[in-house]
């Protein structure tokens, strides 16, 4: 979620004021080109601004920003990866159970999601690091559903199976094409094919507005996701290296 201000420091780095209020730790993100650059000016900056946690996103390709990761001691703590797909979208999921509907959220959705999303993302990267309460955790991501469903997100759809909410996907604009932004599925309902119907949907949703690419980005270690984007028709764009260093 994006920062409501940032405080700026060596080329690009910058103090992220949401993400600090948040979590109660002061938060920043740190350009792996300034690293290169210099390292010892980011080290210095991030002294003087009282950045707790520093954290790095490096192309898997820079050589350079993974060696000056591991010098100053930063921690891996995801793979990233983004995919994409052009469209139209393929043919009408049919790997679902006959009684999984996909619609768009209403407003008597929300706990139920909110539900899901507090047990649904447990593969990012801030679960990853125990410096962050897992509590608070879940709470990030309550937020988030939350927010899409008010008006965040472009679009929201959900896979209600028998009447009972089952799932969620958001959708977003972007100037350079769609973006899927959260997925989740209630764990008591999954491989039914819920995932693949809303995936489907959120295709379908982006064509009819007019977008030509649809984008989504996703953990290495999330091997149901990627699967699940690769039969839906997206191939990997670029992987990038996450880390994170803590004072």
């Amino acid at each position: 979620m994006a920062p409501d201000e940032v405080t700026d420091g060596p080329r690009g780095c910058r103090v992220l004021d949401w993400d600090s209020a948040f979590f109660g730790r002061r938060i920043a993100r740190i350009d792996a080109r300034a690293l290169v650059a210099n390292a010892e000016e980011v080290s210095g900056w991030c002294q003087r601004s009282g950045v707790e946690c520093a954290c790095l996103l490096v192309d898997a390709a820079d050589e350079a920003g993974i060696v000056a990761a591991h010098e100053q001691q930063f921690r891996l703590v995801d793979l990233r990866l983004t995919l994409v797909r052009p469209l139209p979208p393929p043919a009408a999921a049919s790997s679902s159970r006959h009684d999984v509907h996909i619609r768009p959220v209403v407003p008597s959705d929300l706990d139920a999601l909110r539900a899901i999303a507090r047990i649904s993302h447990r593969d990012t990267r801030f679960y990853v690091d125990a410096h962050f309460d897992r509590t608070r955790c879940d709470d990030l991501y309550d937020l988030w559903i939350t927010k899409s469903c008010l008006g965040w997100a472009d679009a929201v759809f959900v896979a209600d199976i028998g009447g009972t909410v089952a799932g969620y996907v958001t959708c977003h604009r972007r100037a350079d094409g769609g973006e899927i932004g959260l997925v989740g599925v209630d764990p008591s309902v999954r491989r039914v094919g819920a995932a693949v119907a809303m995936t489907d949907a959120a295709l379908r949703w982006f064509e009819s507005v007019g977008f030509g690419q649809v984008r989504v980005v996703t953990q290495g270690r999330n091997a149901p996701a990627l699967g699940l984007y690769q039969k839906a028709g997206f191939a990997v764009q670029s992987i990038e290296f996450s880390y994170h260093k803590w004072a």
